[in-house]
């Protein structure tokens, strides 16, 4: 409780509820046979210690000048005071209350219990506020940890055995790490192609300087850095040196055709800038809308949608301003260069430059024998994207890609009715199941309680548990966290009469507790219990799935005392003194509170243990007439043995059994088309449904989601070219690439064996706004040349020999950009990898596809 106290007082804590321990309590356990002996009844000794106990004030005397106040003082200040308490008997008699019952300085019952390591233990389940952030409470709440345990008793310790701000704290740290190794490969790819250190900072300081811009508008929008803020940074590495990379390497090439550098700068950045602009916009209006999407995928995405935009836009204004500036003033004409070179720097720069021309060379004759076959040409690249799309079949779908975070929770649900130490046991032989296995760093088990967002819904009873399996840090284990599941699932299935459900936890918390939910809808309850079965046969005999479960649940033994109102009524009591007494007798009643010092604690009165163990003893709990006689419960009232209500779901007013189950070595997408296959085979009656819930109906709707604003930015990207460009025909021209681009999504996906998820959809989106890049450069300058007088193949020639070298720059800075990420290296690596996976090999093929399509359309 004092630990309690102070944890709920930190900064940004909502709640800390504690379970297991414990709790101090006078407990009067009456002796049934003496109390009958006596004529009295349970609550004769209820109301004594009620009455006995008072602490009240009496008014005020006032007597010369001075005034004193009254107050009757019969609180209980020691044990021996309660076991002095007098009761009256059926005869008027008194009786001392231990003629009739015991004293004990007890506990209360237990129906919760927590276990650290095998050892007891007090849980206490730290909840933050909503708007808080989960990194900056949790740190809060360690430090408040490390101020308690000073104040502590040598012998008590406390153990973190859950934090979800590790993983996030952790995953921002690997970002950020990417993000500086994206940079370095960035301005790599820069050196490769200026072979200049001078013209590598021209262009990769606009890297920083746009970052650092953006944080201003970040904070000014009420955003934090945190993961979604700077993975966005992190993904945009390449695109916010690409405008700076197009405008540098046009004034270089001005540069190296004589011009003094100020003149190169100030004509080569107004040459290029209608292609950097319409770049820059169709980014913008890519991104912008991302931020804007509705449900959870909006919510999860709004700020990575606007961190990109908002850097987007400062790399704009760089490429315009600090590239030209620096180049003007730090490049050197033709002839300085060629004289300072040093010697080595010039020989890696004669072969880079060598096998560059050699590219250019094989480029120019491809494209002029593609030009020479249109029709070819168009015709391949069309089965091409065809056969790609054949291809698509092979891929996998899911909500998002699990993160290996090190961490499994295991749910353990025991038949209606079992006792908290059956229970209690069956939780104990995992455990010494889960030692085991050396991956296995730390075990959490509660019972009483199973908490939302794990491996099944909520619960509470004694006969329900969860235990929180913490596994060594990932790089120090051979395994996975899925793995280590898979190889625990067949050993938990040895438990008998426990329904078991595990899986690795959320790494973004809360969201569907199973993996895979169907919901099964309709008014009788048999005929959806009989549906749910035949769903559940489907589910075991499917590939992949695990951790199979049913909502419904059989109701709990119950002992039924139905009073009879006339029986009632012929003894003079009322169904109110038959409740209070069976409640009395079996759960007790608080009769009054017993302090010490600043501390209270219950007074339960109550039959002793030994009279409360069977059904027999229910029906000889007796009861005070109104005229002061006791009877038996049984001549009052009818007791039955049977079952305790279910609880009932309902979803659009009908009746719900949701049929819940866990998935492994499979995608969400592959075993829902495999269910769906059979559920579509069911002889289902009208008035009833079967639908997916949970994870795929969130996938259903994100998906919808990203695919409307896939739409949209397809729109948007026309009207922004068709703007700036001020063409209807060229837009067009840019945008048949496309779709190319998924040629090389589908392929990068199959080789990296990753599935279709929200942040591969994202990238999808992205891809709209970079991919068309490519088109506008060649286009743009191409009709520069035409304006100029060049004939139209002749122009197409030029422009896409003369753009070829930016177009390569861009896209292998873009591309390597994203490697970091793409490699899956770190921790939550598996989520946001297949973002930027998709991103390079979108790139990749729309970037080949484009050289040889744009000049063939145009």
């Amino acid at each position: 409780e004092v630990i309690k106290e102070r944890l709920s007082k930190v900064s940004g804590v909502a709640s800390a509820d504690i379970i297991g321990g414990k709790e101090r309590e006078i407990l009067i356990a009456v002796n049934r046979d003496r109390l009958k002996a006596y004529g009295m009844s349970i609550l004769d000794v209820v109301g004594g210690i009620a009455a006995a106990n008072l602490n009240i004030p009496g008014g005020h005397i006032k007597e010369g000048n001075k005034e004193y106040t009254l107050r009757l003082d019969g609180e209980f200040s020691e044990l021996e005071h309660i076991r002095k308490v007098q009761l009256t008997s059926a005869q008027r008699d008194p009786v001392k209350i231990t003629e009739v019952a015991q004293v004990i300085d007890s506990f209360e019952e237990q129906r919760d219990l927590a276990r650290y390591g095998g050892q007891p233990a007090v849980g206490m389940s730290i909840v933050k506020k909503g708007d808080a952030n989960t990194v900056q409470v949790s740190d809060n709440v360690k430090k408040e940890i490390a101020e308690l345990e000073r104040i502590l008793p040598n012998d008590v310790k406390i153990q973190i055995a859950r934090d979800r701000s590790t993983f996030i704290e952790q995953s921002i740290n690997d970002v950020n790490s990417n993000l500086l190794i994206g940079i370095l490969l960035t301005a790599l790819v820069l050196y490769l192609f200026l072979h200049s250190w001078k013209g590598t900072v021209i262009a990769a300081v606009s890297m920083p300087t746009s970052i650092i811009a953006t944080f201003t508008l970040v904070l000014f929008a009420g955003f934090t850095l945190n993961f979604m803020s700077l993975m966005g940074l992190a993904i945009s590495v390449g695109i916010l040196v690409a405008n700076s990379i197009v405008v540098l390497e046009n004034i270089i090439r001005r540069v190296q055709l004589g011009e003094d550098p100020s003149a190169a700068a100030d004509l080569g950045t107004g040459e290029i800038a209608l292609a950097v602009v319409a770049a820059t916009a169709t980014n913008i209006v890519v991104f912008t809308p991302i931020a804007f999407m509705g449900g959870i995928v909006g919510q999860f995405f709004q700020q990575f949608g606007l961190t990109v935009a908002f850097a987007t836009l400062f790399s704009l204004i760089v490429s315009f301003t600090l590239t030209p500036m620096l180049a003007s003033k730090l490049l050197k004409s033709n002839d300085e260069q060629q004289q300072s070179r040093k010697s080595i720097f010039k020989r890696f720069g004669e072969w880079w430059d060598n096998m560059y021309q050699d590219l250019a060379v094989s480029y120019k004759k491809s494209l002029e024998w593609t030009l020479g076959h249109r029709t070819i040409v168009v015709m391949a690249i069309v089965l091409i994207f065809l056969g790609s799309l054949f291809l698509t079949r092979y891929i996998g779908s899911e909500f998002f890609t699990p993160s290996d975070q090190g961490q499994i929770v295991i749910s353990v649900e025991m038949p209606a009715g079992t006792r908290l130490e059956e229970t209690d046991r069956a939780l104990r032989r995992i455990e010494n199941i889960l030692t085991q296995f050396p991956e296995v760093e730390s075990i959490y088990s509660v019972l009483g309680k199973i908490e939302a967002g794990g491996a099944a819904t909520s619960a509470e009873g004694v006969e329900v548990g969860q235990i929180t399996v913490g596994l060594v840090d990932k790089d120090k284990r051979e395994q996975s966290t899925l793995k280590v599941l898979e190889e625990m699932l067949p050993k938990l299935a040895a438990i008998p009469a426990a329904e078991i459900a595990a899986k690795p936890t959320n790494p973004f918390g809360g969201g569907a507790e199973a993996d895979l939910q169907i919901e099964v809808t309709g008014e009788e309850m048999d005929v959806l219990n009989r549906l749910a079965n035949q769903v559940m046969t489907y589910l075991r005999e499917t590939r992949g799935t695990n951790s199979i479960k049913s909502s419904w649940k059989v109701g709990k033994p119950e002992i039924k005392i139905k009073p009879d109102p006339e029986r009632i009524a012929s003894h003079g009591l009322q169904v109110q003194q038959v409740a209070s007494t069976v409640r009395s007798s079996i759960e007790g009643t608080v009769a009054s509170e017993y302090r010490v010092g600043d501390n209270e604690y219950d007074i339960r009165v109550r039959f002793a243990d030994a009279d409360k163990q069977s059904v027999d003893q229910v029906r000889d709990i007796i009861v005070r007439s109104g005229s002061g006689y006791i009877v038996p419960i049984t001549a009052v009232a009818d007791i039955e043995q049977g079952e305790g209500p279910t609880r009932i779901s309902r979803k659009d007013k009908k009746r719900l059994i949701t049929v819940t189950a866990n998935i492994a070595q499979r995608t969400l997408g592959e075993v829902q088309g495999d269910i769906q296959a059979e559920i579509n085979t069911m002889d289902i009656p009208q008035g009833y449904d079967i639908v997916f819930g949970g994870q795929s109906e969130q996938q259903a709707e994100s998906f919808a989601r990203i695919f409307q604003a896939l739409i949209l930015a397809i729109i948007l990207t026309y009207m922004a070219l068709a703007a700036i460009l001020e063409s209807y025909i060229h837009p067009i021209t840019i945008m048949l690439t496309l779709p190319l681009g998924l040629v090389g999504v589908i392929i990068s996906l199959l080789i990296t064996d990753s599935s279709l998820s929200i942040f591969s959809m994202m990238a999808l989106v992205m891809l709209v706004g970079i991919v068309v890049n490519n088109g506008i450069l060649l286009l743009d300058y191409a009709d520069i040349l035409r304006k100029r007088g060049k004939p139209l193949e002749e122009a197409i020639l030029e422009a896409c020999s003369t753009r070829l070298r930016p177009i390569i720059m861009m896209n292998m800075a873009v591309a390597l950009g994203m490697l970091p990420l793409a490699l899956g290296i770190g921790e939550g690596a598996e989520t946001r990898a297949p973002m930027a996976i998709v991103s390079i090999g979108g790139i990749i093929s729309s970037t080949i596809f484009t050289l040889f399509l744009i000049p063939v359309i145009y």
